[in-house]
């Protein structure tokens, strides 16, 4: 998959759920209480998307396919990033 949001990011749905769980905690922000307890909802998910069983554990799995490293070294490893070559995306 190298069009799309995947020309811009190689985990576009685990970014997805990053950005829904820090939206569901800016929502519990309007009451600092709620806010103080929701707050480790999104960075427990963080950790698990970026560092935990989300991206690492996929990454180390399709790391021996054809092609990966090259798609790797040109294309961002999570927040989505324009691609580092020149010329237009796919």
């Amino acid at each position: 998959m190298e069009r799309g949001l995947w020309s811009w990011t190689r985990h576009p749905t685990y970014f997805g759920d990053f950005l829904v769980w820090w939206g569901l905690f800016a929502q519990a922000c309007r009451d600092w209480r709620a806010a103080a307890v929701a707050c480790a909802s999104p960075m427990v998910m963080s950790y698990l998307l970026i560092g935990g069983s989300g991206k690492r554990l996929l990454e180390n799995h399709t790391a021996h396919r054809p092609g990966y490293a090259a798609y790797r070294a040109r294309t961002s490893g999570f927040l989505p990033l324009p691609s580092p070559r020149k010329g237009p995306h796919r």
